[in-house]
C-alpha cells in the first residue's frame, strides 16, 4: 500500500467523520465504551482596583484532567499574592469541572518552581531537553 501525507489547514467534515468514528472505536477498545469529551479552553484574568491586568491564567481541561498551560504575573504585581489567587481559582474551577488533578510545567531553573511547591504543587517528572533546550519539571497536585 502507498501511502502518501499532505498537511492540511482547513478540516473537512471528511477528516471530522474519521476522528469522530476512530476516536470512538479506540475509546471502546481501551476503556470498554465511548468516552465523549473535548478540550476546553479556559483563560482567567486577575484586575486589580484601578482596572490594571495584574495576571492571566490559561487553563486546559480534557476529560479530567486539568492543565495549566500558562500562568503569568505582571512585574509589578509579583509576590503580591496575585499568583496564588489565579492558581486557588483554576483549581476550583477544575474541581467544580470534576477533575482529579492539575498539572503544569515549568523551566528547572525558574523562580516558579519555588512558587509551586509551596502553593502544594509536587514534582512528578521531568522532560529534558524541552523548549528551549531547557529542563522541564512537571508539577502535579491531585484532588
Amino acid at each position: 500500500m502507498e501511502i502518501s501525507i499532505t498537511r492540511v489547514d482547513n478540516v473537512t467534515s471528511q477528516i471530522k467523520d474519521f476522528e469522530e468514528r476512530e476516536w470512538l472505536e479506540a475509546d471502546i477498545e481501551h476503556y470498554g465504551s465511548a468516552r465523549p469529551y473535548k478540550k476546553r479552553t479556559y483563560k482567567f484574568v486577575a484586575v486589580n482596583e484601578s482596572g490594571d491586568i495584574t495576571g492571566i491564567l490559561d487553563l486546559e481541561i480534557e476529560a479530567n484532567v486539568a492543565f495549566i498551560d500558562n500562568l503569568l504575573v505582571g512585574k509589578n504585581y509579583r509576590r503580591l499574592g496575585v499568583g496564588k489567587k489565579l492558581i486557588t481559582y483554576a483549581e476550583r474551577f477544575a474541581k467544580k469541572n470534576k477533575c482529579t488533578k492539575i498539572w503544569l510545567s515549568t523551566s528547572q531553573d525558574w523562580e516558579a518552581t519555588k512558587f509551586y511547591e509551596k502553593v502544594g504543587y509536587k514534582i512528578t517528572g521531568t522532560h529534558e531537553k524541552h523548549f528551549l533546550e531547557q529542563n522541564e519539571l512537571l508539577f502535579t497536585k491531585f484532588f
